[in-house]
């Protein structure tokens, strides 16, 4: 490469980065984790057991027993099947014993 070029490039990139600089950087926001709580009922992900079944109360109204509490019906469910569990869970098929004739 000749040298006029290798100065030019040079010249670009360090007027994009003063340009850069100059302008200033923007800020991120602070990292807030999410909080863990679940999709389908909106209790916290500590009311439901290993099982996915929800142990948190709800409010629920009825025309003849006006408001009260009761069970949640939630079954929380995070997404796909991990791997791990379908092939704990898989046994592979037996077979028929083969004729030895």
């Amino acid at each position: 490469m000749d040298p006029v070029t290798l100065i030019v490039g040079a010249a670009i990139a360090l007027a994009g980065f003063g340009l850069g600089h100059l302008t200033g950087h923007r800020r991120r926001e602070p990292f807030e984790p999410r909080p863990a709580i679940c999709e389908g009922c909106r209790h916290g992900l500590s009311f439901h057991d290993e099982n996915g079944r929800c142990h948190g109360i709800t409010k629920s109204t009825n025309k003849y027993l006006g408001s009260h509490d009761v069970q949640c019906t939630c079954v929380q469910y995070v997404g796909e099947i991990p791997a791990d569990r379908v092939l704990a869970s898989f046994t592979p098929p037996t077979l028929p014993p083969a004729d030895k004739s």
